[in-house]
């Protein structure tokens, strides 16, 4: 009842150019990131991991996946399994905010995203 996040951004951009770096700012201060968006054309490659979840297990399939090449992550759902706890959403943007700043994320949602 008396949790507080962090603060979240949203903001729409675009059109963005195909395979392209584009660099930015969360609230305009802190770090600057970049990411790259995919191709225009075929093929485009794609990482997909489900059932992420938050263990010793996560942080090892992050690294594997990082070290790939790869255009986009597809997320088919049960991200984070912080169901109804807040503070796990938090622990989970942190936990996967190095891919996640650096190429676009596809997300469905699971039965473990309330």
């Amino acid at each position: 009842m008396f949790y507080s996040s962090s603060e979240i951004h949203h903001v729409v951009i675009g059109p963005l150019e195909p395979s392209t770096y584009y660099y930015y700012q969360c609230g305009g201060e802190g770090p600057e990131f970049s990411f790259k968006t995919p191709p225009s054309q075929l093929p485009i490659t794609f990482a997909a991991v489900g059932d992420l979840g938050q263990t010793g297990w996560t942080s090892s399939t992050l690294d594997h996946i990082d070290k790939c090449e790869y255009d986009v992550h597809l997320l088919p759902g049960d991200l984070s399994y912080a169901d109804d706890r807040q503070h796990l959403w938090d622990s989970f943007g942190e936990l996967v905010q190095p891919l996640a700043r650096a190429r676009p994320w596809m997300v469905n949602e699971g039965n473990h995203e309330k």
